[in-house]
Order: structure tokens, then C-alpha cells, then sequence
């Protein structure tokens, strides 16, 4: 999808949360206030998908690398504070930490 596309999509949904918060407030019915949170939740994450952008692509795949080769963030694995250690936490984790140390290096070199 493109990025207008998602964008498009996002605003639709936000449309459709604002419509049910609206039929929530007038009548009470919880089945509104359901629909409004779902509406809501899916323009966020389609707003979301619409602002990703190349650098935050680029980390994800050197986190895979990283992930792949094996590499930490921790000097060994026993230091990891995750429950569950498999391929996924670690990409997240990885890419976790790349982001805040870019945002570190931003604000402080």
C-alpha cells in the first residue's frame, strides 16, 4: 500500500471512532464504546504504518543482522532481563536499543 493510501485509511477510521464515540455519548450503548475503541485502535496503527520511514526500515534489517550473527546488546545472554529469548524478542530487542542510542547520539554529540 502506498503511503497516501494508508494515510487515507487512517483518516477513515479516526471518521468512524468519532462517530461511534458520538453514538456512545448519546445513547450509552457499551457495543459504541467497543466500535469506538476499535476504530481508533486501527487508525492508530495504520497512521503509524503511513509515518514509518527508510531509516526505521534500515534498523530493523541491521537488527536482523545482528540478531542472525548472534550479537547482543549484552555482553553475554545471561545479562538479557526478556522472559523469552527467540528470534523475535531479540530483533525487537536489537532494534530497541539502536533507536534509543541514535536518539542518544542525536541530543548529546
Amino acid at each position: 500500500m502506498t503511503r497516501e493510501r494508508l494515510k487515507k485509511y487512517a483518516e477513515d477510521y479516526a471518521k468512524q471512532a468519532k462517530r461511534a464515540e458520538q453514538k456512545y455519548n448519546e445513547h450509552g450503548n457499551p457495543r459504541h464504546f467497543r466500535e469506538k475503541q476499535h476504530w481508533g485502535e486501527l487508525a492508530e496503527a495504520f497512521a503509524l504504518a503511513a509515518d514509518s520511514t527508510v531509516a526505521k526500515r534500515a534498523v530493523h534489517i541491521a537488527a536482523v543482522i545482528m540478531q542472525a550473527a548472534d550479537l547482543c546488546r549484552y555482553e553475554s545472554f545471561s545479562e538479557c532481563t526478556r522472559r523469552r529469548i527467540d528470534e523475535k524478542t531479540c530483533v525487537d530487542c536489537i532494534e530497541e536499543w539502536l533507536l534509543e542510542k541514535a536518539e542518544w547520539e542525536e541530543n548529546n554529540l
